[in-house]
């Protein structure tokens, strides 16, 4: 593997965790850009075309259901946002605990070396 291997794998997996610009998502895989349309578009034509309300016996959401949802969603959003804080400070936490211990473990033998 030669030299210029390496640096395309490198460019290949530091592209992988950025966000792609919005020319190169459009011409991404199209069945899949396809489906997230579609899971877009049917569950609004269930809840807003007059035949499928006749079908399934259903009714638009009026603004204040529109409300309520929009509000648990940004409610849960930020429930689950606060819980990964606190999630990180704690592994952050107990990772520098670990480490502080490593590091005490690591000079008592470097001590013991000394005094012999």
């Amino acid at each position: 593997m030669g030299q210029s291997d390496t640096n395309q794998n490198t460019e290949t997996d530091n592209r992988a965790w950025h966000a792609l610009p919005a020319g190169e998502m459009a011409s991404g895989n199209k069945v899949v850009l396809v489906a997230i349309g579609c899971c877009h578009a049917l569950p609004l034509l269930f809840v807003y075309a007059p035949f499928m309300n006749q079908l399934f016996d259903t009714e638009p959401l009026d603004a204040t259901a529109w409300l309520y949802c929009i509000g648990m969603a940004l409610s849960l959003f930020l429930v689950i946002e606060i819980e990964k804080i606190g999630v990180r400070r704690l592994l952050s936490g107990r990772r520098q605990k670990t480490a502080s211990k490593h590091h005490e473990v690591g000079s008592d033998s470097a001590k013991g070396k000394e005094a012999r």
